[in-house]
C-alpha cells in the first residue's frame, strides 16, 4: 500500500490542499503486480499529507496522516471512518500478528507504537 494525491502533477502546496478538492489517494499493487489507485478519499489528511496505509487482505486498509488521525476504508471508497483522534499526525500505520500498529505524535508528546487489543489498548512490551 501507498498513499498520494488525485492531481495533476506538478499541483503547487499539494500537501496544503483540501482532500475535497484533491483527495488523498491509496494506491495497491497486487500480487500480480496490478496497480489499484481507485481509493480516493476526501476526508483524510485535510490540508495536509497523507504518510501511510496497511491492509491485512488487499480490500480492508487502514490510512494516517499529518492531520486527522487514524481511518479505516475499504478499496474503492472515496471516504473513511475515523478510529481515534488522541494522535492526529500519524506516522505510520502497519499491520503485525493480526494486530493493527500506530506512530505518530500527539501535540508536542512523541506516541509510542500501539497496538489496540479488544478491550484494552496495550504496547508491544505487554504482549508477552
Amino acid at each position: 500500500m501507498a498513499t498520494g494525491y488525485n492531481a495533476p502533477l506538478g499541483t503547487a502546496n499539494i500537501g496544503e490542499t483540501k482532500a475535497t478538492t484533491f483527495p488523498r489517494t491509496v494506491g495497491r499493487v497486487s500480487a500480480a503486480g496490478v496497480i489499484n489507485t481507485e481509493t480516493a478519499l476526501t476526508d483524510v489528511a485535510d490540508k495536509n499529507n497523507p504518510r501511510g496505509a496497511t491492509s491485512s487482505d488487499g480490500t480492508k486498509i487502514w490510512v494516517g496522516g499529518g492531520a486527522g488521525g487514524v481511518r479505516f476504508t475499504e478499496l474503492k471508497k472515496t471516504t473513511s471512518t475515523s478510529l481515534q483522534s488522541l494522535v492526529t499526525n500519524v506516522r505510520q500505520v502497519a499491520i503485525f500478528n493480526k494486530q493493527l500498529y500506530v506512530v505518530g505524535r500527539s501535540d508536542e508528546e512523541r506516541v509510542k507504537p500501539r497496538v489496540h487489543d479488544r478491550d484494552r489498548r496495550v504496547g508491544p512490551a505487554d504482549r508477552a
